[in-house]
Order: C-alpha cells, then structure tokens, then sequence
C-alpha cells in the first residue's frame, strides 16, 4: 500500500476500509492527531472513541475494545497537539506517545 495522507489515513480509519485487521499503535494516535485537529477535543475523542468501537466490532475482536483507554489516548493526544504541527514533529515532541504500553496495557 502507497503512504496514505493523514486525512487519508483517516478518512479510510472511519469508514474502515484500511484493509488487513487492524492499525499499528502509531497509526491509531495518528488518526486521533487528525480527528482532534479536524474537530477539537471533546469531538475528536468521541469521534475516536466511536470509531475505535466501531473497527473493533468490525474486525472480530469486540472484546479488545477499551472506551477509558481510548479516551486517555485521545486526551493525552488533545494537550499535546499543537495547531500547525505535522505528524512527525508531534511525535519528536511527544515522544512517550510512541509507547502503546504509556496507560499500562500492552498494544
């Protein structure tokens, strides 16, 4: 698969129509940087709360779907995002937001 856009990336996330099973750790925080960009905070976070639900039912793995753990990721996203910043300078200055394991649960 070509490099998709961040609004690519997400737009396809949304619709779930990335393919394979599932999206790496980095492409879901990435998709939560552009929801949180696009609608703010509080939409963003249940934009990715609604979506995350959504692509775990979607994949067969309902049971893996964690809404306080999304929305931890989602908050911590939002007070680390800066307006105008690309993808790859939020994770130079955010780099703990790399870890999947940050709120204690493995990805």
């Amino acid at each position: 698969m070509t490099t998709l856009s961040d609004d690519e990336l997400a737009d396809r996330w949304q619709r779930r129509a990335l393919g394979g099973t599932a999206v790496s750790h980095l492409e879901h925080v990435r998709v939560g940087w552009v929801l949180v960009g696009r609608h703010g905070a509080a939409e963003g976070e249940q934009r990715l709360v609604d979506g995350t639900r959504r692509a775990c039912d979607h994949y067969g793995c309902p049971a893996k779907f964690d809404e306080a753990l999304t929305r931890r990721w989602a908050r911590a996203i939002a007070g680390a995002r800066r307006d105008g910043e690309p993808f790859e300078a939020f994770l130079v200055h955010n780099p703990e937001l790399r870890d999947g394991r940050l709120f204690g649960v493995p990805t």
